[in-house]
């Protein structure tokens, strides 16, 4: 192919390899999401079997971020008013 013929950006050699790349990258962020996120809910039932008091709230405050990309905004209120009591 001549250099002047080919297209911008990411290109793919069918439709087919597009959506490929495209549902492997999706599966991807979901399961990091998921790592995440049981790594994240195992330390804090390990905080909270220790009756880590200190250690608790720091884990609620990832809860934020997933509450308001997910648009959970009641469980956000909830959060952020007891972190106004806890404070």
């Amino acid at each position: 192919m001549e250099e002047d013929v080919l297209p911008e950006g990411e290109w793919f050699c069918s439709e087919e390899c597009r959506m490929v790349h495209e549902l492997s990258l999706s599966w991807r962020k979901k399961i990091t999401r998921l790592i995440w996120r049981g790594l994240n809910d195992k330390a804090l039932l390990d905080a909270v079997k220790e009756n880590d008091g200190p250690r608790m709230p720091r884990y609620w405050k990832f809860d934020l971020f997933e509450f308001y990309e997910r648009n959970h905004l009641k469980y956000l209120i909830y959060d952020l008013r007891l972190f106004a009591k806890i404070a």
